[in-house]
């Protein structure tokens, strides 16, 4: 992810990004939850992609970090529920994200 954001390869971007969560939901092994997903959120990496503009290439470094920081957290097992907690009180970047990405014009 990092590096696609450094490249602004924003498809290779989101293709990692969304097969980093697929990851996740596998290993929760609630095939429910994985599906429902499945279902809500492909969708919305798709139209991320489609809207992402050159610009928001600091926005996806940072989003590459923090899933790092994530995926280090689980290798280490340390403090893993509290991490992940926390990356969903950070929520508010991406929704500040989204909403740039909804308000914006199209990406070129």
């Amino acid at each position: 992810m990092k590096t696609a954001a450094e490249t602004s390869d924003f498809e290779r971007f989101y293709q990692n990004d969304i097969e980093f969560h697929r990851t996740l939901w596998r290993l929760s092994q609630n095939r429910y939850l994985a599906s429902c997903l499945e279902t809500l959120v492909v969708p919305l990496f798709a139209f991320f992609l489609i809207r992402t503009r050159l610009d928001y290439r600091v926005d996806l470094l940072g989003s590459a970090q923090r899933h790092h920081q994530l995926l280090e957290t689980i290798r280490n097992g340390h403090e893993v529920r509290d991490r992940m907690i926390a990356s969903l009180d950070s929520s508010e970047l991406f929704w500040e994200q989204a909403g740039r990405t909804l308000a914006g014009p199209p990406a070129e």
